[in-house]
């Protein structure tokens, strides 16, 4: 028996590399979809253009943060095989939805200027891909976990947009800003030691 498994991880290059692909198809599939839906509401189509591009980009967005978050806490809390075989494809997933949101926010870098979601994507892209390489799934799970702030921030930026619920609003921001560092310094360095430890 070799010492290592070539065959093993050739095979789930190309089924993360499938996935990745097909996810970032889907995705740039749904903006054109969303852009086109969009254009028939009066309130969009009196936004300037790059909040327009924001709006689409942030439904994908919520959509991605949504099923990761989901996922994520299913198998971070219920900690059962079931659950980390869909981390394992919900991983990849993710990947080509920070390749898909990188490549946008490449394009359309005149228009957002928002250089620090660049660094940030990229770094999770490697961060994730290092992840699936290493079938981490219990960080990966927990990684994923982290999303759930995510689509929340999305949905006060729509009601920013549109002028509502602005004492809701205020609220509700606290408490995912609360809840954003619990998730992602507490528990996600909880996790870390956990997983280091198992280790040794």
């Amino acid at each position: 028996m070799p010492l290592v498994d070539f065959e093993g991880i050739m095979m789930d290059m190309r089924y993360n590399i499938e996935v990745i692909a097909g996810t970032f198809a889907f995705y740039w599939t749904l903006f054109f979809i969303f852009t086109a839906v969009m254009r028939s509401f009066p309130f969009y189509k009196k936004m300037e253009r790059r909040h327009q591009v924001e709006w689409i980009m942030r439904m994908v967005a919520t959509l991605n943060g949504s099923f990761g978050g989901i996922v994520g806490g299913l198998a971070v809390f219920g900690s059962t095989d079931k659950y980390f075989e869909i981390v394992k494809f919900t991983m990849p997933v993710s990947l080509g939805y920070f390749l898909y949101d990188t490549i946008g926010n490449i394009y359309y870098y005149p228009l957002l200027r928002k250089t620090y979601i660049l660094f940030h994507h990229i770094f999770c892209f490697i961060a994730g891909s290092v992840l699936i390489y290493g079938h981490v799934w219990h960080l990966g799970a927990m990684s994923l976990f982290a999303l759930v702030p995510d689509p929340i921030d999305h949905i006060l930026w729509f009601f920013h947009r549109l002028n509502m619920g602005r004492p809701a609003r205020k609220v509700v921001h606290h408490l995912n800003t609360a809840f954003f560092v619990i998730n992602r310094v507490v528990l996600g360095t909880y996790f870390n030691f956990i997983d280091t430890m198992a280790l040794y």
